[in-house]
């Protein structure tokens, strides 16, 4: 939020105050009817910015636990069985990794709620179909986070992120690439094995058929597919994330042998 031309500061999205164009808080202050001075008038100034940024942000994070409760009892309710792999544990793993990268990556208060918005209603179209689900997950937060008070440029921006994770993910800014990066975080941690196998299970009830050598095959094509966009996530899961690939094509060349 950025103060009319000609006062002395700007508010910035994290809510950090920003001393610019101090030159203009004299003229700025000269019609001024309190009987203060200028140095007192600022900061009197300061701190009602302060206030109203430290309000508006309280506000936020309460009716983005709202929001985020609404959806995780759904998800909880109406998951069909059959998605061991999208499950609503999926989701709350997500939504701790997500703020585990965002906060190491330096992302303000006000960001971090909007990306758990975005993980939180990011799976919620297979409520209603399984391929293209991330259209549906749209649809839900446009017909949802609106009766919470979120402003049509945050739908947006939740929006956006959320058809970023489609595969191949393709995020086009910081709070995008975070969410990709989380959606994928077992990808690099040491209990992948367990995790690709709800995955696989999932993906055989949806009919697709696999064979032990294609079924490496799917894991190892994906991993040489894949890259984390963060520096967090590149230092953190990528190391481990080219172990398991390794581990992967050991075992193809085991099989083959037989």
């Amino acid at each position: 939020t950025k103060l009319t031309p000609g006062t002395f500061l700007d508010v910035l999205p994290s809510g950090e105050l920003n001393y610019t164009q101090y030159w203009n808080a004299k003229d700025f202050y000269s019609n001024s009817p309190q009987k203060k001075p200028l140095n007192e008038l600022l900061k009197d100034f300061v701190d009602d910015v302060k206030n109203e940024v430290n309000n508006s942000l309280e506000i936020l994070k309460e009716n983005s636990q709202k929001a985020q409760h609404y959806i995780l009892q759904r998800l909880r309710d109406e998951t069909p069985e059959d998605l061991k792999y999208h499950s609503v544990d999926h989701t709350l793993g997500l939504l701790n990794s997500v703020t585990s990268i965002a906060k190491n990556e330096g992302v303000s208060d006000y960001d971090i709620e909007i990306l758990l918005l975005a993980a939180a209603y990011h799976d919620s179209g297979f409520l209603r179909n399984y391929d293209d689900h991330e259209e549906s997950s749209c649809d839900i937060v446009d017909e949802t986070l609106p009766s919470y008070g979120f402003t049509l440029s945050q739908i947006a921006e939740i929006k956006e992120m959320i058809q970023s994770t489609k595969i191949p993910q393709n995020p086009k800014n910081k709070l995008a690439k975070i969410l990709c990066d989380a959606d994928l975080y077992y990808l690099g941690v040491k209990h992948y094995y367990e995790i690709a196998g709800l995955l696989k299970e999932e993906l055989t009830k949806q009919g697709m058929k696999f064979t032990p050598v294609k079924w490496l095959d799917f894991q190892i094509n994906f991993l040489k597919g894949h890259k984390y966009f963060t520096e967090y996530a590149q230092k953190q899961r990528e190391p481990s994330k080219n172990k398991i690939l390794q581990e992967l094509q050991a075992q193809k060349e085991k099989l083959k042998k037989k």
